[in-house]
């Protein structure tokens, strides 16, 4: 099959940056080079996980140009990538498996938010890497999203956005950020395509908190009178929805907004299961 999975290590294994703000940036720098053709990533502590769905050259091509563009994000010039072949099915399903959940396997306290890897677009709390729900299902077609969710230690999250009602006084705190995260940005200063659109999804949900259009305003870094016309836009519902659950998962999982990855309090790690194939 044509897959494979691109290793990128860090000079002498040193750390990434693990900020919030740097994650958001190498996602969608992941995205952006990789388009279409990702399935799969993972931003660990001192290496990325990408798994590609492309032919040979192309695979390498892709490794030569990511590994430039996270040398950029990073600060440091990385070694070249190391490039392995999935061999069928079962090496492909293994190595999904251990990509999502590479921070578990190396011993790493995972972030409970999951925005290092692509398991909040597969389970509808971003945007950012949505295409690969759709290469997911064609190429890995008995994933399913209970499974998905016990990979993410979101076992108690809705299955549906309208399963339960968002409670204010936990989202209301949270709105800001989890708007700039369902499109991995660091925050909603900038003027963004993805951050316009994200933001009138974020003043339809916040109609439902009965918050004033000063509050709102103040909240999303909008004026007053932009807050009143996006009242009466029609956001996307995919954004609605994503931005719906990207709340109600961090009233699952509440944390600091500054919290790094690797600082929160631990919790069980992940089964093994059947063993996979890599060693980094």
């Amino acid at each position: 099959m044509d897959a494979y999975h691109l290793t990128f290590q860090s000079p002498r294994r040193a750390t990434f940056p693990r900020e919030r703000a740097t994650v958001r940036s190498a996602v969608r720098t992941i995205v952006r080079i990789c388009g279409k053709a990702l399935l799969v990533f993972h931003v660990s502590d001192t290496h990325v996980h990408v798994v590609v769905l492309v032919d040979r050259a192309r695979a390498g091509r892709l490794a030569q140009a990511l590994g430039l563009a996270l040398a950029s994000l990073f600060g440091a010039p990385l070694p070249p990538a190391g490039i392995t072949t999935i061999e069928d099915g079962g090496h492909l399903r293994s190595t999904f498996a251990y990509v999502l959940c590479n921070d578990e396997r190396h011993g790493v306290v995972p972030d409970p938010w999951r925005e290092n890897s692509n398991l909040p677009d597969l389970l509808g709390a971003r945007l950012t890497a949505f295409s690969t729900v759709a290469a997911t299902k064609s190429v890995l077609p008995r994933i399913s999203g209970d499974y998905l969710r016990e990979l993410a230690g979101w076992s108690g999250l809705p299955k549906s956005t309208a399963a339960t009602t968002l409670d204010l006084d936990q989202a209301h705190p949270q709105l800001a950020d989890a708007t700039a995260a369902i499109v991995a940005h660091a925050n909603l200063s900038s003027k963004h395509p993805d951050l316009v659109v994200a933001r009138g999804a974020a003043v339809h949900v916040a109609t439902s908190f009965g918050l004033s259009t000063i509050a709102l305003a103040e909240i999303l870094d909008l004026t007053p009178s932009t807050v009143r016309r996006l009242r009466h836009s029609n956001p996307p519902a995919r954004t609605i929805r994503t931005l719906e659950t990207q709340l109600r998962m961090r009233t699952l999982l509440p944390l600091p907004v500054e919290t790094a990855f690797g600082e929160e309090a631990p919790r069980p790690a992940w089964p093994t299961g059947p063993k996979g194939r890599q060693t980094s």
